[in-house]
């Protein structure tokens, strides 16, 4: 997904800072099953995504600005890579 967003310049995904997982015991960057991407060009993140058939959720419904989306990353690996795909034409 970041290679695919860093081939634009309409959103942006946040860096994580590593960290030390208590369950593998080593330190490493967190891996969620969601990402947030933040709308660089207007204020509401939504539009674009609805536009493509990319199913989002308001930074709105997190306490955070419109500009905001949260994007759900856990299914097959087929719907993954429409996702990355659709972001790829989103472009």
């Amino acid at each position: 997904m970041r290679n695919a967003v860093q081939n634009g310049n309409l959103f942006s995904l946040p860096e994580y800072s590593t960290s030390f997982c208590n369950f593998f015991k080593e330190t490493d960057t967190p891996h969620p099953g969601f990402a947030w991407l933040k709308y660089e060009k207007g204020e509401d993140g939504e539009s674009p995504f609805r536009r493509h058939n990319i199913v989002v959720r308001s930074g709105k419904q997190f306490g955070v600005g419109p500009e905001y989306v949260r994007v759900s990353m856990i299914d097959r690996d087929e719907i993954f890579d429409l996702l990355i795909e659709r972001l790829l034409e989103m472009q």
